[in-house]
Protein backbone atom coordinates (compact mmCIF):
# COMPACT_ATOMS: atom_id res chain seq x y z
CA UNK A 1 0.00 0.00 0.00
CA UNK A 2 1.10 3.61 -0.98
CA UNK A 3 -0.60 6.72 0.51
CA UNK A 4 -1.61 9.44 -1.48
CA UNK A 5 -2.66 12.78 -0.03
CA UNK A 6 -5.62 14.70 -0.36
CA UNK A 7 -5.25 18.02 -2.45
CA UNK A 8 -7.96 19.70 -0.07
CA UNK A 9 -7.46 18.04 3.49
CA UNK A 10 -4.15 16.75 3.08
CA UNK A 11 -5.04 13.31 4.84
CA UNK A 12 -3.22 10.82 3.97
CA UNK A 13 -4.95 7.81 2.34
CA UNK A 14 -3.79 4.51 1.26
CA UNK A 15 -4.35 3.35 -2.36
CA UNK A 16 -3.09 -0.15 -3.41
CA UNK A 17 -0.44 -0.97 -5.39
CA UNK A 18 1.04 -3.61 -7.53
CA UNK A 19 3.73 -4.41 -9.68
CA UNK A 20 3.98 -4.55 -13.27
CA UNK A 21 6.38 -4.45 -15.80
CA UNK A 22 9.35 -3.63 -13.16
CA UNK A 23 7.64 -1.10 -11.49
CA UNK A 24 4.97 -0.12 -9.37
CA UNK A 25 1.38 1.03 -10.60
CA UNK A 26 -1.75 2.44 -8.25
CA UNK A 27 -5.08 0.45 -8.60
CA UNK A 28 -7.77 3.26 -9.09
CA UNK A 29 -11.13 2.42 -8.65
CA UNK A 30 -14.33 4.55 -9.02
CA UNK A 31 -13.92 5.85 -5.27
CA UNK A 32 -10.08 6.43 -5.16
CA UNK A 33 -10.79 8.46 -8.79
CA UNK A 34 -13.68 10.31 -6.85
CA UNK A 35 -11.49 11.18 -3.90
CA UNK A 36 -8.93 12.22 -5.70
CA UNK A 37 -10.49 14.42 -8.48
CA UNK A 38 -13.85 15.47 -6.53
CA UNK A 39 -11.76 17.75 -4.12
CA UNK A 40 -10.28 19.51 -7.04
CA UNK A 41 -13.50 19.69 -9.25
CA UNK A 42 -15.26 20.84 -6.16
CA UNK A 43 -13.47 24.07 -5.47
CA UNK A 44 -13.15 24.39 -9.69
CA UNK A 45 -14.27 27.62 -10.87
CA UNK A 46 -14.21 29.84 -13.99
CA UNK A 47 -10.41 29.98 -15.24
CA UNK A 48 -9.39 27.20 -12.78
CA UNK A 49 -5.28 26.28 -14.10
CA UNK A 50 -5.62 22.82 -14.46
CA UNK A 51 -1.61 22.16 -14.92
CA UNK A 52 -1.06 22.42 -11.36
CA UNK A 53 -2.11 18.95 -10.87
CA UNK A 54 -0.29 16.69 -8.38
CA UNK A 55 1.73 14.66 -9.96
CA UNK A 56 0.39 11.42 -9.07
CA UNK A 57 -2.63 12.23 -10.88
CA UNK A 58 -0.68 12.39 -13.74
CA UNK A 59 -0.45 9.74 -16.42
CA UNK A 60 -2.09 7.22 -14.83
CA UNK A 61 -5.40 4.90 -15.57
CA UNK A 62 -9.03 6.16 -14.87
CA UNK A 63 -11.66 4.07 -14.27
CA UNK A 64 -14.92 5.54 -13.69
CA UNK A 65 -18.84 4.80 -14.48
CA UNK A 66 -22.44 5.30 -14.50
CA UNK A 67 -22.44 8.60 -16.31
CA UNK A 68 -26.51 8.20 -17.10
CA UNK A 69 -27.15 11.33 -15.06
CA UNK A 70 -25.79 14.54 -13.75
CA UNK A 71 -24.22 15.21 -17.14
CA UNK A 72 -22.69 18.39 -15.03
CA UNK A 73 -20.56 16.45 -12.91
CA UNK A 74 -19.93 14.42 -15.82
CA UNK A 75 -18.76 17.34 -17.75
CA UNK A 76 -16.57 18.47 -14.79
CA UNK A 77 -15.41 15.44 -14.25
CA UNK A 78 -14.29 14.58 -17.38
CA UNK A 79 -12.47 17.94 -17.32
CA UNK A 80 -10.15 17.33 -14.51
CA UNK A 81 -9.40 13.80 -16.54
CA UNK A 82 -8.53 15.75 -19.62
CA UNK A 83 -6.40 17.58 -17.57
CA UNK A 84 -4.73 15.01 -15.83
CA UNK A 85 -4.02 13.15 -19.43
CA UNK A 86 -4.09 9.38 -18.47
CA UNK A 87 -2.51 6.29 -19.76
CA UNK A 88 -5.86 5.30 -20.24
CA UNK A 89 -9.61 5.68 -19.09
CA UNK A 90 -12.01 2.71 -18.66
CA UNK A 91 -15.53 3.02 -17.92
CA UNK A 92 -17.47 0.46 -15.84
CA UNK A 93 -20.89 0.62 -17.53
CA UNK A 94 -24.04 2.89 -17.57
CA UNK A 95 -23.22 5.51 -19.90
CA UNK A 96 -26.00 6.23 -20.62
CA UNK A 97 -29.79 5.83 -19.14
CA UNK A 98 -31.34 4.27 -22.40
CA UNK A 99 -28.53 2.69 -24.67
CA UNK A 100 -31.31 2.60 -27.78
CA UNK A 101 -31.54 6.28 -27.51
CA UNK A 102 -29.61 8.18 -30.08
CA UNK A 103 -30.40 11.76 -28.13
CA UNK A 104 -28.59 10.50 -25.09
CA UNK A 105 -25.52 9.09 -27.25
CA UNK A 106 -25.31 12.69 -28.06
CA UNK A 107 -25.12 13.89 -24.91
CA UNK A 108 -22.43 11.01 -23.61
CA UNK A 109 -20.35 12.07 -26.82
CA UNK A 110 -20.51 15.69 -26.48
CA UNK A 111 -19.47 15.43 -22.63
CA UNK A 112 -16.28 12.71 -23.76
CA UNK A 113 -15.71 13.54 -27.39
CA UNK A 114 -12.60 15.41 -26.53
CA UNK A 115 -11.30 13.18 -24.05
CA UNK A 116 -11.67 10.12 -26.57
CA UNK A 117 -9.81 11.55 -28.81
CA UNK A 118 -6.60 12.24 -27.58
CA UNK A 119 -6.77 9.24 -24.98
CA UNK A 120 -7.85 5.26 -24.68
CA UNK A 121 -11.24 4.77 -23.96
CA UNK A 122 -12.71 1.05 -22.98
CA UNK A 123 -16.06 1.26 -22.32
CA UNK A 124 -18.33 -2.09 -20.31
CA UNK A 125 -21.49 -2.84 -21.14
CA UNK A 126 -23.94 -1.98 -18.38
CA UNK A 127 -27.61 -2.94 -17.65
CA UNK A 128 -28.60 0.19 -19.18
CA UNK A 129 -27.21 0.55 -22.86
CA UNK A 130 -29.93 -2.15 -23.55
CA UNK A 131 -27.07 -4.48 -25.73
CA UNK A 132 -27.80 -1.35 -27.94
CA UNK A 133 -26.18 -1.10 -31.33
CA UNK A 134 -25.55 2.34 -30.92
CA UNK A 135 -22.92 1.34 -28.34
CA UNK A 136 -21.23 -0.81 -30.54
CA UNK A 137 -21.59 1.55 -33.50
CA UNK A 138 -20.10 3.88 -31.22
CA UNK A 139 -17.03 2.04 -29.47
CA UNK A 140 -15.78 -0.71 -32.42
CA UNK A 141 -15.12 -3.56 -29.87
CA UNK A 142 -13.28 -6.52 -30.87
CA UNK A 143 -15.78 -9.21 -32.37
CA UNK A 144 -18.48 -6.33 -31.58
CA UNK A 145 -18.70 -8.30 -28.15
CA UNK A 146 -19.43 -6.95 -25.09
CA UNK A 147 -16.25 -8.17 -23.52
CA UNK A 148 -13.01 -7.96 -24.30
CA UNK A 149 -9.50 -7.59 -23.17
CA UNK A 150 -6.43 -5.04 -23.19
CA UNK A 151 -2.78 -4.46 -22.13
CA UNK A 152 -2.22 -1.06 -20.83
CA UNK A 153 1.14 0.26 -19.49
CA UNK A 154 2.29 -3.79 -19.35
CA UNK A 155 -1.13 -4.20 -17.10
CA UNK A 156 -3.57 -6.83 -18.83
CA UNK A 157 -7.37 -5.81 -18.29
CA UNK A 158 -10.39 -7.68 -19.03
CA UNK A 159 -13.41 -5.99 -19.44
CA UNK A 160 -16.86 -7.75 -19.12
CA UNK A 161 -20.73 -8.01 -19.68
CA UNK A 162 -22.18 -9.13 -16.81
CA UNK A 163 -25.77 -8.68 -18.75
CA UNK A 164 -25.27 -12.32 -20.09
CA UNK A 165 -26.85 -15.16 -18.51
Amino acid sequence: MSNVQCPTCEKQTPIPSLRAAGRSVAISCVLSVFFLLFPLLSSAGAGTKWNALPDYLNGGIVIYGDTRSGHSTHRDLVQGITHVKPAAVFHTGDLVANGNREDEWKVFSDITSGLRSTTAFYPALGNHEKESPLFFDRFGLPDNKGWYSVDVDGIHFIVLDTNVD
